[in-house]
């Protein structure tokens, strides 16, 4: 295992796991304890977006929620590429 991440895809996980009350049994290539942080961060945006929308039907709640993370993953996708860029650059001057 390396960094949470089972080397051999073919012997994925099961963990249990609790996203706004409702339990779920995810199947993965990450330990328990990785899949359990990440649910955890799923269900924390999802309790934060609930929060701001209370009325908000589920489903649009779980669309809502995966907006604000591919924004996030898009955020961090962008800086890595620049720093990817700057440290070209570095290299470059060398």
């Amino acid at each position: 295992m390396k960094n949470g991440r089972v080397l051999n895809k073919r012997n994925k996980t099961r963990t249990k796991v609790k996203i706004l009350g409702q339990d779920y049994i995810v199947k993965g290539a990450y330990s328990g304890e990785k899949i359990k942080e990440m649910a955890d961060y799923v269900d924390n945006l999802m309790e934060e977006t609930r929060r701001r929308f209370p009325n908000l039907p589920l489903n649009k709640l779980a669309i809502l929620t995966s907006l604000n993370l591919a924004e996030e993953l898009f955020r961090v996708k962008n800086d890595y590429e620049l720093l990817l860029r700057t440290l070209e650059e570095e290299q470059k001057k060398k």
